[in-house]
């Protein structure tokens, strides 16, 4: 199984204030900012995926971006101490457990 990682928007904003990434007014890009880009096809839209209705960010696409956009790939201190979910615990949170969700999402 490959070693990818998803990010909600919350930890998106949260990783790119911790490295003083901002707007066009200064202040840090919010969770609303990121559903405004992606419903105008704009920011990461390549890192963007729909799991089970709930909006994902895959981290390997979205340095990606970063690299691209802003020169750098965001991995300050302060951003490893988010949270990436697995596509497992993504399932778990959802109410599937473990294996048992894999084998139901390939059913």
């Amino acid at each position: 199984m490959s070693n990818l990682l998803f990010l909600t928007a919350k930890q998106v904003a949260d990783r790119w204030a911790a490295v003083g990434i901002t707007g066009s007014g200064g202040n840090p890009i919010s969770v609303k900012t990121l559903a405004c880009w992606r419903s105008n096809g704009e920011g990461p839209q390549e890192a963007v995926i729909r799991i089970m209705g709930k909006v994902r960010y895959r981290l390997e696409d979205l340095k990606k971006y970063e690299e691209k956009n802003f020169g750098q790939v965001c991995d300050s201190p302060e951003s490893k101490t988010l949270r990436s979910l697995t596509p497992t615990e993504i399932l778990e949170t959802q109410g599937f457990s473990g294996d048992a969700a894999l084998r139901k999402t390939a059913a």
